[in-house]
């Protein structure tokens, strides 16, 4: 209902990979109301305060078998997150760690205003976009150097938006 989380797994060694970041108004797990032993593949953290809404899966079942159109737009919604994941497995693997840093500031940008404040720490945003830590901030770094961005903290200043977009349209 409100708040930010991160769905994230570890990995043996104790590295972290962001896998999702929900926002307010967003669901997960849908999936998990349809296996007859449910694991949820990965833990869940909250990055501000939330409240989140759990919801029974029996009665949830139930209430699809006498909805037709509720079983089609739950249908829609896990299509569409499907169709979002198989963007990802491209993005991830055919373009940089430039391209992915540079989309995700682009789509987290106001269209009418070249500063806005990222909603959750650089770490998570490096590691939901594949990329260590280091190498996010030598991106940023070598966009700053190209007086294309400036980031202070978490605040951003864009300082040439078409440069910024060619970037992430190569």
């Amino acid at each position: 209902m409100t708040g930010t989380m991160k769905l994230f797994r570890v990995s043996p060694d104790g590295k972290e990979k962001v896998v999702e970041i929900i926002e307010q108004g967003n669901t997960f797990a849908e999936a998990l109301m349809f296996m007859d032993h449910p694991h949820y593949p990965v833990n869940a953290t909250a990055l501000t305060p939330c409240r989140i809404i759990a919801i029974n899966s029996k009665f949830f079942k139930s209430m699809l078998r006498e909805s037709v159109d509720t079983c089609f737009l739950l249908m829609g919604e896990m299509s569409f997150r499907l169709r979002g994941l198989i963007q990802e497995i491209d993005t991830l693997s055919l373009d940089t760690g430039t391209v992915r840093i540079v989309t995700y500031l682009l789509q987290n940008a106001p269209e009418d205003n070249n500063q806005f404040e990222l909603k959750i720490a650089k770490s998570v945003i490096a590691s939901r976009l594949s990329v260590k830590p280091e190498t996010f901030s030598r991106i940023l770094k070598n966009l700053h150097e190209k007086e294309i961005l400036t980031i202070n903290g978490r605040k951003v200043t864009i300082h040439d938006r078409d440069a910024l977009t060619s970037i992430g349209t190569s």
